[in-house]
């Protein structure tokens, strides 16, 4: 067995790992949210829509207050995809889940790692190619991430304003200022392969 770990902060006593089917694909953050806030202990959650699935997980902190509670933090889900697929990303990166080859000695250690090989499925999306990632290079992974995220919502923001504008000089300078993000965007996914 797998040593467990528990602390101040983090309770790794034991890790779940839970399928729930669903009819409606669009509900599926919904759903894996409330799966996730009835469970206190660290949960994988596979959900499966169909052919297809996805994978939800979170960090659950100890709350200070209310030692029985948890506090969800950092919640993720990976695309949906079809493990029955021909598309050579998903296989590579459902090869990579293989846990046989993974080296941990606690289930938060076991955690993490699953967990960070669940985030490489949006870094191999976003770069367009399979990518394999260590521990110094997922934090990394994660803030380009993160930058994309903020990019793209504020790329919606200009196209919102821009649909709205009326006047043709402040529609240049918004065309002008989305070009500059679709441009970082492109650099922030080149980044992504470089790593």
């Amino acid at each position: 067995g797998v040593a467990s770990y528990k602390d101040e902060e983090y309770d790794y006593t034991q890790i779940i790992f839970a399928e729930v089917s669903i009819r409606n694909q669009s509900k599926a953050a919904i759903i894996a949210a409330m799966i996730q806030k009835a469970f206190p202990a660290p949960l994988f959650l596979i959900v499966n829509y169909e052919d297809y699935y996805c994978v939800n997980w979170c960090v659950k902190r100890i709350n200070q207050s209310d030692n029985s509670k948890r506090v969800i933090e950092n919640e993720q889900t990976t695309r949906f995809f079809d493990i029955n697929s021909n598309e050579e990303l998903v296989n590579n990166w459902l090869q990579s889940l293989n846990i046989g080859k993974a080296n941990y000695s606690t289930l938060k250690d076991l955690y993490d790692y699953i967990a960070s090989k669940l985030l490489m499925l949006q870094v191999s999306d976003e770069a367009g190619d399979f990518i394999q990632a260590d521990t110094n290079t997922l934090v990394d992974y994660r803030a380009i991430l993160h930058l994309l995220q903020e990019n793209r919502k504020e790329q919606q923001s200009i196209i919102v304003e821009i649909k709205a504008e009326t006047q043709f000089n402040k529609t240049i300078k918004l065309n002008s200022r989305l070009r500059e993000l679709q441009d970082k965007e492109r650099n922030l996914q080149k980044r992504l392969i470089k790593e």
